[in-house]
């Protein structure tokens, strides 16, 4: 019968009346001199006889004061005594080896338990954790550029820059997670080869990025140029990231809906993806904001409610696999109206989203928007500055945001060499298959003045006539 001597009630162990070193009470207990142990018995026994003789009230007397009889009655008292005396020790002898067992059986017995607590708190698990790193909006920014931040004209951004911060991350944590929320073409010259080069989402594949979505600036170039940028990337042979967007409605179609449909198959877009980074399972998706839609008129597609679509994917991930996390790259955006702030409209609609990666309005928060459960998080346009957050999960199962901030993408961080060479690669492609029937370059200026132009802001919050406005209709 297993006895857990850890659980024995106390009444249940006899303890010993004497305290030792328990070094010394090992020796004692099993020590191999037993010559000196016998030698002393006899004495001791001597004395334990004459003691208990004298409690019984036996004298002992010279015998040659005795008669016959009582020397008779005195050998029958002591024989008797004796006997007692000897079964009294034997009894004593027994106790104290009992005593000495539980006492080295409580003392192993209390190593054990104290072992087993020791192995329970080194092997207690620590909570679940992520880190992600992300962009949204940057628009054909490979290199880096002059804008004004803050007020401060500076030299911000750029791919090169992007790749060395990648880095340092995933050097600190290899199971990073870095994801884009679409709008990664359209604004710099890369665009002018956006059919034959693909140079946008390959450069994202070669900075490491795991998955980004469609923003509408994809659709620039009509069906056409957005399959066939598809295909390009796709058989490039290059690393590329995931495209992902669970909202598009192909119920009815049409020649364009099919060109694009069959893009979509050669590249691999999905509605969803689950990925696994440091033990944790990540759901991936992607939405096509209303606004997004509304921002591009030359989309052949149709796309369904972006809030019962995500709904019905994040039922379909719910149903189907077993995941830690969902992630949201969203291109539906935010607003200080509401009624119009659709990736707050999303998360409270869909609160088992843990994460929304949102894009679109180019905005910047300084700090998540925390609705519910789900952290909404945004780091500006044309990668001026890298969003960077780490979460842990809690008893709930849910995910909490421990840290986070914007890195500025600014000159204080070193440009990977390796990383510039490929853009350089491209760039000369611009030259050679667009600029050169202009006569120029891409890397040439074309005029110099000193007025102080409106700034993009400026377009977007003075509703008033501009002198960069009034340059350009001119």
């Amino acid at each position: 019968m297993d006895v857990n001597l850890c659980r024995l009630p106390k009444e249940n162990i006899i303890m010993p009346k004497f305290q030792v070193p328990l070094a010394g009470f090992m020796r004692h207990l099993f020590s191999t001199d037993s010559a000196a142990i016998q030698s002393k018995q006899p004495e001791r026994q001597n004395g334990r006889k004459q003691k208990c003789l004298k409690e019984a009230g036996v004298f002992c007397l010279k015998e040659n004061l005795m008669d016959k009889s009582r020397k008779q009655n005195y050998n029958t008292l002591k024989i008797f005594f004796a006997s007692k005396i000897e079964k009294k020790e034997n009894n004593m002898r027994g106790q104290k080896i009992r005593a000495k067992l539980q006492a080295l059986l409580l003392a192993a017995c209390m190593g054990v338990c104290s072992l087993q607590v020791t192995t329970a708190s080194a092997t207690e698990e620590k909570p679940k954790s992520v880190d992600i790193v992300f962009t949204h909006d940057t628009h054909s920014h490979l290199n880096s550029f002059r804008t004004v931040v803050d007020g401060e004209n500076v030299e911000a951004g750029g791919f090169a820059r992007i790749k060395t911060v990648i880095d340092e991350k995933k050097e600190e944590n290899p199971d990073t997670l870095v994801v884009d929320g679409g709008d990664f073409s359209m604004g710099t010259l890369f665009q002018t080869v956006y059919e034959e080069e693909a140079s946008e989402l390959r450069m994202l594949g070669y900075l490491g990025y795991d998955a980004t979505t469609f923003g509408n600036h994809e659709f620039d170039y009509r069906s056409k140029g957005l399959a066939q940028m598809l295909d390009t990337a796709a058989a490039s042979g290059d690393t590329v990231p995931s495209l992902l967007v669970c909202n598009v409605d192909w119920s009815e179609m049409n020649d364009e809906r099919q060109l694009l449909k069959d893009a979509f198959d050669h590249y691999g877009v999905k509605d969803y993806e689950v990925i696994e980074k440091g033990g944790v399972k990540i759901a991936l998706l992607g939405v096509f904001g209303k606004d997004s839609l509304s921002c591009a008129p030359t989309c052949a597609l149709e796309f369904k409610d972006p809030i019962e679509a995500v709904k019905e994917t994040v039922a379909a991930i719910k149903e189907k696999e077993d995941v830690d996390m969902i992630v949201c790259l969203s291109h539906s955006g935010t607003s200080e109206d509401p009624k119009k702030s659709e990736d707050e409209l999303l998360a409270k609609a869909v609160p088992e989203l843990d994460v929304i990666i949102s894009g679109h309005t180019h905005t910047t928060l300084e700090e998540p928007i925390i609705e519910g459960n789900t952290a909404i998080v945004s780091a500006g346009e044309y990668g001026i500055n890298v969003g960077s957050m780490h979460l842990s999960q809690n008893a709930e199962g849910r995910w909490e945001v421990e840290d986070y901030n914007l890195i500025p993408i600014r000159p204080d961080i070193e440009a990977d060499e390796a990383t510039q060479e490929k853009i350089d690669a491209f760039e000369a492609n611009i030259d050679d298959t667009y600029l050169k029937q202009f006569g120029y370059t891409a890397s040439e200026v074309l005029c110099e003045n000193d007025y102080e132009f409106a700034s993009v802001d400026d377009l977007y919050t003075k509703h008033t006539e501009h002198n960069l406005g009034d340059i350009m209709a001119d």
